[in-house]
């Protein structure tokens, strides 16, 4: 599936699920595709709805895996550059709640609504980089075919 329908399908899930991993592969994401899209679409669609208010954002991201952090750019991330353009045809196409309900899911979205809300002035407000666990994801990736008993001849 390409990154365009995996977004599509993955919206309306991440919108209703708190957990969505098992829905993301019921709705045919391959588990690189569901991983990218909890990481990812969050992010994009909160940048989209604060995209033009001021607040200057990081043009990359912290990946953390085993502990060990790696500064990549965001737009080196698929899901995340398709995110970017499809986030819009989401809120028409698949819903403004859908939309909404996934953009307020992004840790910079409940940064900035947090400072606002404590009286901080948005022209002055600047993000970091993002941090993404990849911890489950990367150990999955990493994990070798298990190794057939010595015992067992056959299969």
């Amino acid at each position: 599936m390409n990154t365009r329908d995996a977004i599509l399908r993955a919206a309306p899930v991440l919108a209703q699920y708190a957990d969505p991993q098992d829905g993301l592969l019921r709705a045919g994401l391959s588990k690189e595709q569901a991983h990218d899209a909890v990481r990812f679409l969050p992010l994009a669609f909160g940048r989209d709805v604060l995209d033009g208010i001021g607040v200057a954002f990081s043009d990359t991201y912290v990946r953390i895996v085993d502990g060990q952090q790696e500064e990549r750019a965001l737009n080196d991330e698929p899901f995340f550059r398709e995110a970017r353009t499809l986030a819009r045809v989401v809120a028409t196409e698949v819903g403004f709640d859908t939309y909404n309900a996934i953009a307020m899911q992004s840790s910079e979205f409940q940064a900035l609504n947090n400072a606002l809300n404590a009286g901080a002035e948005v022209e002055n407000l600047v993000a970091g980089p993002p941090m993404v666990m990849c911890e489950g994801f990367a150990a999955a990736a990493a994990a070798k075919p298990e190794k057939k008993p010595w015992w067992k001849v056959w299969g």
